[in-house]
């Protein structure tokens, strides 16, 4: 009996310690958000890690209300979006999590936004699912999507896919 109740407590335990870890790396994923750009679910994350350096995407799903209002909002949506979720939750104020002026795409690559597609080509071929790739630089080319950006990372909103992407290098 007493082994029974013992396995049953390290059962839970290690239930516990699993959902805590997956709660924490979501919301540390969307550290990279502002907050008004809600997110139902993370489709898929991937980084590569190397000397003091690394690079990876992220990609988001975004909720419904939030589509519905950019799509209503256009581009005046993110006028105000500079500030991501991550700048509240960390003592010191990191550059990481403010990002430049919103505008529409294809992408302009600038000093600080320059990342997006560093970011995808450290992703390869078998670590996201090929015509999901192709439709995102598909869309990133053409004039219906949002994107800003920091030194290390840009952040793309593809309202058409219902999904936001930060990609990074650095």
């Amino acid at each position: 009996m007493k082994l029974k109740t013992i396995t049953l407590f390290l059962m839970l335990v290690l239930l516990f310690t699993w959902v805590f870890s997956v709660l924490k790396k979501e919301r540390d994923l969307k550290k990279v958000l502002p907050k008004e750009i809600k997110v139902s679910k993370i489709i898929s994350t991937y980084e590569k890690i190397g000397l003091g350096e690394g690079c990876g995407i992220t990609i988001y799903k975004i909720s419904p209300h939030t589509i519905e209002q950019i799509n209503k909002q256009g581009l005046d949506f993110f006028k105000n979006l500079k500030v991501a979720r991550g700048s509240e939750l960390s003592e010191k104020q990191s550059l990481y999590y403010f990002y430049q002026d919103w505008s529409k795409t294809p992408i302009q690559e600038s000093k600080n936004n320059k990342n997006f597609w560093s970011g995808l080509s450290c992703v390869n071929q078998k670590d996201l699912n090929k015509s999901l790739l192709k439709k995102i630089i598909q869309e990133a080319n053409e004039a219906n999507s949002y994107y800003t950006g920091h030194k290390e990372g840009q952040l793309v909103v593809i309202p058409s896919m219902q999904i936001a992407i930060f990609a990074y290098l650095g």
